[in-house]
């Protein structure tokens, strides 16, 4: 089965099915995958932000400090393991810049003189606050002297040198007086010149008292239509009276009524037919702001009156009410007409035989005049876009090869009446109607080789009402490909083969060694595995070249029958591949008859290495770079047997001719027959453990040396050459 993508995990509840059966017409296997996604907010340095805060302080004395004040925002990052976005989260902290107080010496003016607290914000840039010190200059004291009003009324500028004080002598303004009573015009005060601000002294006006008595007249005249009627009232106040000395001005308070106005008799503001312009003339104190003489004037005119006009509809509900107004028995004109006084109801009019009169008269009682309406219409067929609806035919083509195409749009348009109701904007439709009579045409489905469409053809078809657009998706599926793959000796037997399936324009690689028949193996020059590309046309069989799986066993790695056997899928090693077979310790006992006719027996053990005996082979040893090579056979799959340490033999003729070197072996039990030719290859044997012998020819004697080198516990022991005849 395929693979998930490497960074994409599959979509909460969705599976991937165990097994597929394979079919020409199966339908595509949709498999949901999302990105997967990572939190990289401890990692990542746009995840966080420290802003700062740095305070210079610069003394009078020259040295300097610096005060550091930071605030850390944090926010989430979730990286896209996809495309390598990373999302980030909105900023938290709620880190805050505490308020710095600034040191003060006297004599000195710090900027600023507090560093007040602040809480940073993830847009706030760093900021730098430097605090410098500036000596205190000759200073000025300013005595100000205002009113209650606080204005100003007087000021004396007091110079004077910091950390000093200044004597003072009050001195008020003429017609003045403090405010405060224990401060006395003349007295010495001393004034701080280390102090901020002006001194201030609240003073007053100096004034006198005393009472008074004013007289108030009202006027009521009655202007009816029979003639003018006039009334007039007389009330009085009294008043305390302070004179101020500074603006010469009088000032009157606690005014107390001693007499008030009377109230006018109801009856004689009224007229017959005519409504007063005052209802009531009520009794009334007199107030000190008011003029000393009033004027009521009593207006009459005549009341007026009202007609009352419906328009209703055909169930007699009321649709419009219109009220015509003048005095009473006035003719008033009525005008129809949109803005007029009875302007019908918009988008409506009057039903077939009713007329609105061009005046009426204004009655001294209402009475309702009705007149009945109805809605106007109008065919908005023409201009409606809803009387009319394009269909439309889209065929988009999914080419495999040339991708997803859309053939040109084809369209017919309906239409249907539309009457609109000016009342109500509602719109009556007819039916859908297709005056031409057009239909789409047939359409044939264009076939691509190794493919099946979704459909053959689209049947023609002549729209209807509930028609907008008819889309027609082809699409084609892949059909099922497969090829042969055959495996072959180098006889050219068929020793095995398998079919590899998949879809047309599908690439895949073959590997060969996948379906390789048990106990082979691919030739050498043989590739592993095939790239290939399925076409819509039948492909030729794929050859691959195998040979017998061989294995070598060493001597110092053997196997036993728990082992598996390689190019092999349930195979164990045989019996006789184990240390015992591939292992022989053997004793040889020499005998050695020296010319004193001392004899010497020598029986020492000679370990053996047993691999394959070199039975046929035409020269098992060799020499190459100083080294003497064995040539040991490959153990093929169905051969077990023994190598057996070998005897290097040199014949010369003469002791200064060059020597020629033959090869014998000495040839021990074997445990297994051979079973097939084998295969050799050369592997090095140690000199010390191989028996060298040298034949010479003197005369007709064969004399024969011996010389046998055997590692020993010691170190090595020679033996001494004897003759034998």
């Amino acid at each position: 089965m395929p693979a998930i993508p490497a960074n994409w995990e599959l979509v909460p509840g969705t599976t991937i099915p165990a097994s597929v059966k394979l079919s020409p017409n199966a339908a595509p296997i949709v498999i949901l995958i999302h990105h997967q996604y990572q939190d990289v907010s401890s990692t990542d340095s746009n995840a966080i932000k420290i802003i700062t805060r740095t305070i210079n302080f610069t003394y009078p004395d020259g040295s300097k400090q610096t005060v550091t004040q930071t605030a850390k925002f944090t926010r989430t990052a979730i990286k896209d393991l996809v495309d390598n976005t990373v999302e980030y989260g909105t900023w938290q902290g709620n880190d805050i810049f505490a308020v710095v107080d600034v040191p003060q010496f006297d004599g000195y003016y710090s900027s600023p003189d507090v560093i007040h607290s602040m809480e940073p914000t993830p847009s706030t840039i760093d900021q730098v606050v430097d605090v410098t010190y500036s000596a205190k200059p000759i200073t000025t004291r300013i005595i100000q002297y205002v009113d209650e009003n606080d204005q100003l009324i007087r000021a004396d500028t007091i110079s004077g040198q910091v950390d000093s004080h200044v004597a003072y002598q009050l001195k008020l303004p003429e017609h003045w007086t403090f405010v405060d009573s224990a401060i006395q015009d003349g007295a010495t005060i001393s004034i701080d010149m280390n102090a901020k601000g002006a001194i201030v002294y609240r003073i007053k006006h100096q004034t006198t008292t005393g009472q008074i008595t004013k007289d108030f007249k009202r006027t009521v005249i009655l202007h009816k239509p029979s003639g003018d009627e006039t009334i007039e009232q007389i009330a009085q106040m009294t008043a305390d009276q302070t004179h101020d000395e500074v603006t010469g001005q009088d000032v009157y308070t606690n005014w107390q009524v001693t007499k008030r106005f009377d109230a006018v008799d109801a009856a004689k503001l009224t007229y017959a037919g005519y409504r007063s312009s005052v209802n009531e003339i009520a009794a009334a104190d007199p107030d000190e702001n008011m003029a000393s003489e009033t004027t009521i004037d009593v207006t009459y005119t005549a009341n007026p009156g009202v007609q009352t006009i419906e328009y209703v509809d055909s169930a007699g509900n009321v649709i419009a009410k219109l009220l015509i107004t003048g005095l009473v028995d006035q003719n008033v004109k009525l005008d129809t007409n949109q803005g007029g006084n009875a302007a019908l109801p918009d988008n409506w009019k009057l039903v077939a035989g009713v007329v609105v009169p061009a005046s009426l008269k204004i009655p001294v009682t209402d009475t309702i005049i009705k007149y009945q309406i109805e809605h106007q219409t109008k065919d908005v067929s023409e201009t409606n876009p809803d009387a009319q609806k394009t269909v439309t035919r889209i065929i988009n083509i999914f080419d495999p090869h040339q991708g997803e195409y859309t053939l040109p749009k084809e369209t017919i348009t309906l239409k249907r009446t539309a009457i609109k109701n000016l009342v109500t904007n509602q719109i009556t439709y007819g039916a859908w109607q297709n005056p031409d009579n057009l239909a789409f045409t047939e359409y044939t489905v264009p076939q691509i080789t190794g493919y099946t469409a979704s459909r053959d053809q689209i049947a023609a078809y002549q729209p209807v009402g509930e028609d907008t657009v008819l889309t027609y998706n082809i699409t084609y599926s892949a059909n099922e490909q497969s090829v042969v793959v055959i495996y072959q000796d180098d006889q050219h037997n068929v020793i095995g083969q398998a079919a590899v399936s998949g879809q047309t324009d599908q690439s895949l690689a073959i590997d060969f060694t996948a379906a390789l028949p048990d106990g082979w193996m691919l030739a050498d020059g043989q590739a592993d595995q095939q790239q290939i590309t399925f076409t819509g046309s039948a492909m030729a069989p794929i050859i691959v070249k195998i040979v017998h799986g061989q294995v070598t066993v060493d001597p110092d790695d053997p196997k036993t029958p728990q082992d598996r056997l390689p190019h092999t899928k349930n195979d164990f090693y045989p019996n006789g591949v184990d240390y015992n077979k591939l292992n022989r310790t053997i004793a040889r006992n020499i005998t050695v008859i020296y010319p004193d006719a001392i004899l010497s027996r020598l029986n020492k053990p000679c370990s053996l290495s047993a691999v394959q005996p070199l039975i046929r082979s035409p020269r098992p040893f060799r020499m190459a770079n100083g080294k003497l090579l064995v040539r040991a056979a490959l153990i093929n799959l169905h051969l077990m047997t023994w190598l057996t340490t070998c005897q290097v033999l040199k014949w010369s003729k003469h002791p200064r001719q060059l020597q020629k070197t033959w090869m014998a072996t000495l040839r021990l039990p074997t445990t297994t027959a051979i079973r097939r030719r084998p295969s050799y290859t050369w592997m090095p044997i140690p000199v010390s453990r191989l028996v060298m012998l040298r034949l010479s020819m003197v005369k007709r004697e064969l004399r024969l040396i011996l010389r046998w080198t055997c590692q020993m516990a010691g170190g090595l022991m020679k033996i001494r050459p004897y003759q034998v005849r």
